[in-house]
């Protein structure tokens, strides 16, 4: 959520078959709360966040620092923070670093060497939003070759 919400990467990469999206279950359910496009508004996507996050029941908490870790048979069981100790059936890392999940010992790989095509690291998508647009100048722009590169609510790509 923090690459769409904070980060405003705010374009979806979608798989279709002929009957329709692939992807299902709670990222279907997300889809749905912001109006089933692949472009969409970022403060809509973070209540709808939040929204699901309220009606599972998920306790959220933020930026709380970690003193250690408790794993037994290679589950994470609780945590220890300057808080007090906080036990869970389940435990989500959704940050950017993956702290808790690499203290908890989960495999990671960096960059691209899952690909094993190099040791190059991923590349960084640029956001940036912009404001008084003629809208129709910029979709005449990307619409070269007549591949229409833009929804509503956003645009990509490169023109020439």
């Amino acid at each position: 959520g923090g690459v769409l919400t904070r980060g405003w990467l705010a374009t979806l990469d979608l798989a279709e078959d002929r009957e329709g999206l692939l992807q299902g279950g709670l990222f279907r359910d997300f889809y749905r709360r912001i109006g089933k496009e692949a472009s969409f508004d970022v403060v809509q996507a973070e209540q709808a966040f939040w929204a699901m996050l309220r009606e599972a029941g998920v306790e959220v908490r933020l930026e709380v620092p970690l003193d250690r870790v408790g794993v037994e048979a290679g589950r994470l069981t609780l945590l220890e923070t300057p808080m007090g100790t906080v036990g869970a059936p389940y435990f989500v890392d959704a940050t950017d670093t993956a702290d808790l999940a690499f203290r908890a010992g989960a495999s990671f790989t960096q960059g691209r060497e899952d690909t094993g095509l190099d040791g190059r690291s991923m590349a960084a998508t640029l956001v940036f939003r912009m404001e008084g647009l003629p809208w129709g100048a910029v979709f005449l722009a990307l619409n070269y070759d007549g591949q229409v590169r833009r929804t509503g609510a956003g645009a990509w790509g490169r023109s020439g």
